[in-house]
């Protein structure tokens, strides 16, 4: 199970009184993140208080003036430390995913003009070998390039969301498949919480 979260009906002003969905990643960055270790001292509730507090624009000030803004001027803010911060705000940006769809690797979303792929290999580097659709279904070790498993999509049996009381023709939409399945289609639909794709029967 799991719990969706809309980035367009987030609610950051409300949430975290926040005015950007940049400032959002800022203020998860300063707290800590995989890509960057936070400053001692500096959670995500003086994150927010920061970011939320600031009309600055410019990442560097805001670094910069931490010890000022939450009152510890013995805090360092090194210069490394905001060269790693930049670094890590590019890599959530453009980090390489695997297109499902398409199957393949790219960013996740598209470069700037001014960004140069070489410049960013710390976010992950393209494959464009087979190994890169094995990785993503878990076949090998991404380290190592070891098989750890043979899974088959194009082989896989897909058992039907329906439940059993439903009739055996019960066809099955395209959006509802697996994403690896090659019937697999986007949904025509926005998605909701609210909607049930699929009517539910009671199993008695």
């Amino acid at each position: 199970n799991g719990e969706l979260f809309e980035r367009e009906k987030f609610d950051l002003k409300k949430e975290f009184g926040l005015d950007s969905f940049e400032r959002f990643c800022w203020m998860c960055i300063l707290s800590g993140c995989d890509y960057l270790e936070n400053i001692t001292g500096i959670g995500l509730v003086k994150a927010k208080k920061v970011m939320s507090r600031t009309q600055i624009s410019n990442i560097d000030l805001i670094l910069k003036q931490l010890p000022q803004n939450l009152g510890k001027l013995n805090l360092r803010v090194t210069d490394d430390y905001i060269t790693g911060f930049k670094r890590a705000h590019l890599a959530f940006l453009h980090q390489i995913v695997y297109d499902p769809i398409q199957r393949i690797q790219m960013p996740l979303n598209p470069l700037p003009d001014d960004v140069d792929r070489e410049h960013l290999k710390y976010a992950g580097q393209l494959d464009e070998t087979p190994l890169a659709f094995q990785h993503a279904i878990g076949n090998l070790n991404v380290k190592t390039k070891c098989i750890v498993d043979k899974f088959n999509p194009s082989q896989w049996k897909y058992r039907s969301p329906v439940s059993s009381s439903s009739s055996s023709s019960s066809v099955i939409p395209g959006h509802l498949k697996s994403i690896w399945s090659k019937e697999y289609t986007s949904r025509s639909e926005p998605f909701s919480l609210t909607s049930t794709p699929m009517s539910r029967k009671k199993i008695s």
